[in-house]
């Protein structure tokens, strides 16, 4: 194992309690991402197509007018639907899981937003004690992708939805690394539930 890369453990020492140590830093793997942003992709061109059409219309008949209103915002999604992969790589890859010897700790950036509309307005640090840390489990996802869960969010969408979101190491490029770290600091913790 490597180790921490001591500008990223610079960028975390000021979110640690005193005397608070880095056992191991990680980021996400933004390739195990890429399904959610082929389905922006995917997206997009389908509301660009409408868009177009839109457009075209009202350009054809000029008392269908009103259809161009529709078609600016339809391209603008349209547009933000192609950025996808560009934008969930530049967000997810500013992420940053940290173990410490009190604690593991997830680290969302100001502008973090992957399930959210709209991103988030502070920093977020979350962190999990060893209790919690014992009760994780390891997420099988899509392909090749395994996270290591430690705990649930329930989120609320615009419009009154709640959705329930996973937290803790996911989409890491080798997760039985930093599980073994955390097997290592955390002795007592256990092993994750399969």
């Amino acid at each position: 194992m490597t180790p921490p890369p001591p500008a990223l453990v610079a960028e975390v020492q000021p979110l640690l309690e005193p005397g608070e140590t880095v056992a191991w830093i990680g980021r996400p793997d933004p390739k195990h991402f890429a399904a959610e942003g082929r389905a922006g992709v995917g997206l997009g061109v389908v509301v660009l197509a409408i868009a177009a059409g839109l457009g075209y219309v009202a350009w054809r008949f000029p008392d269908a007018l009103c259809l161009a209103v529709l078609a600016v915002p339809a391209a603008a999604v349209g547009v933000g639907g192609l950025a996808m992969p560009w934008w969930l790589n530049a967000r997810i890859g500013r992420v940053v899981y940290v173990v410490t010897d009190r604690a593991a700790l997830l680290i969302r950036p100001v502008g973090y937003a992957r399930h959210d509309v709209v991103p988030t307005p502070r920093l977020a640090v979350y962190r999990f004690d060893r209790a919690m840390l014992a009760g994780r489990r390891r997420a099988a996802r899509h392909g090749t992708r395994v996270d290591l869960v430690f705990a649930e969010e329930v989120q609320r969408r615009p419009g009154g939805r709640s959705v329930t979101v996973d937290l803790g190491f996911l989409g890491l490029a080798h997760p039985d690394e930093a599980e073994a770290v955390l097997d290592r600091v955390f002795p007592s913790a256990g092993r994750p539930h399969e």
